[in-house]
C-alpha cells in the first residue's frame, strides 16, 4: 500500500530470547504509525503474534548482562549433566 515500506528482520545477532518471548532485532522508521507483521511463520503455527515496538536502538551495555545470564544457564546445565554422569 502507499506509504508502506517492507523491512526485513529475523532472529539476528541483536535478538534475545527470554522464555517464549523473542526480540526480532531492530529497524528504523519515520515518525508516525508503525505496523509490524510477520511475513514468515511455520506452517503448523497459525496463532497471532503480538509485537512491541519501542523507541531507541539496542544498547550495547546490555550485552554483557545477557551473556552472563546465558553463561550461568549453561554452567548450571553442565553441572547437572556432570553430576548425572558421575552417578552412573
Amino acid at each position: 500500500a502507499a506509504g508502506e515500506e517492507e523491512l526485513s528482520g529475523a532472529f539476528q545477532s541483536t535478538s534475545v530470547a527470554i522464555g517464549d518471548e523473542h526480540s526480532i532485532g531492530w529497524f528504523a522508521a519515520p515518525p508516525g504509525e508503525t505496523r509490524v507483521r510477520c511475513g514468515w511463520t511455520r506452517a503448523a503455527r497459525t496463532d497471532d503474534r503480538a509485537f512491541v515496538i519501542t523507541e531507541g536502538t539496542p544498547d550495547i551495555a546490555l550485552w554483557p548482562i545477557v551473556l552472563m545470564v546465558a553463561g550461568g544457564v549453561v554452567s548450571v546445565a553442565a553441572t547437572f549433566a556432570l553430576i548425572s554422569a558421575l552417578r552412573r
